[in-house]
This record gives structure tokens, C-alpha cells and sequence, in this order.
């Protein structure tokens, strides 16, 4: 439980505050923290890296197959439109309990680099594909 929180903190938190203008956008695809990301960029005239346009994200563990994907778009370095966010735990055995898996579906509305209107949670377990929640959160 404690990585949810420390993954949807990494992940909800915005870049930065700047503009473009007249850039040219740079397509990466590559290492990202633990997994493989896909996004467009541009330089600052101070060389920084710059996010705009589309992002994607899937991370998968290799000892314990979970797995975290996330896709949103980037304007300006500010997160802008809908951003989700899925997590997906596998079942595993802790000091002999089993411990269901699950998945955890979170949809995300950013207006510059603020979370804006409803936050949708969907959390479903894996042994019966049941949704065991489903709240909302109005920003």
C-alpha cells in the first residue's frame, strides 16, 4: 500500500513552469526510471528538457511481474487533458498469506499543471474481476 501512495505522488506531481516558442520537438523513446517511456520534448535556451506532447510510461518489475503504466499529454512542461494511471499487482505469498492482486485505475483531468475537475478511481481485484471500489474525487 505504502508504494501506491509513493507512486501516485512521483507520478501526479507536475514539471515546471515555462514556454516554447518556435521549438523544434525531439521523439524519445527509452529508459525511464524503472521502465521504458515514449514522449516529445524540446531544449530551453538553457538546455533543459522540456516536455510537450504525447507520454507514455510501463514499468514492469521482473521478480514480481507488477506492473505501472501511465499516459497523459505535456503542453509547455505542464501535464494538460486527461492522464491515466493503472497499477497492476500480481498475486503473491507473504510469511505463508496470500495476498490478492489487483489492478488500480486512476483518470486524471490537467489544466497548465493542475489537476482539474473529477479524479475517477477504479480499483478491481484479480482473483474474480470484481470492482471492489470505485470513488470520486472533485478538484
Amino acid at each position: 500500500m505504502i508504494r501506491l501512495y509513493i507512486s501516485i505522488t512521483f507520478f501526479l506531481v507536475a514539471i515546471g513552469f515555462h514556454n516554447s516558442s518556435g521549438q523544434t520537438l525531439i521523439n524519445y523513446t527509452g529508459t525511464f526510471d524503472d521502465g521504458i517511456a515514449s514522449y516529445e520534448y524540446y531544449l530551453s535556451e538553457t538546455g533543459e528538457r522540456m516536455y510537450h506532447g504525447a507520454f507514455t510510461y510501463k514499468s514492469v518489475d521482473d521478480y514480481k511481474k507488477d506492473e505501472i503504466q501511465i499516459s497523459g499529454k505535456f503542453k509547455n512542461n505542464l501535464k494538460f487533458g486527461i492522464w491515466k494511471y493503472t497499477f497492476h499487482w500480481k498475486d503473491e505469498t507473504v510469511f505463508g498469506r496470500l495476498n490478492r492482486g489487483k489492478k488500480i485505475m486512476i483518470s486524471v483531468n490537467y489544466d497548465n499543471g493542475l489537476l482539474q475537475g473529477n479524479c475517477l478511481y477504479t480499483e478491481i481485484e484479480n482473483a474474480t474481476n470484481l470492482m471492489i471500489k470505485k470513488p470520486t474525487i472533485q478538484f
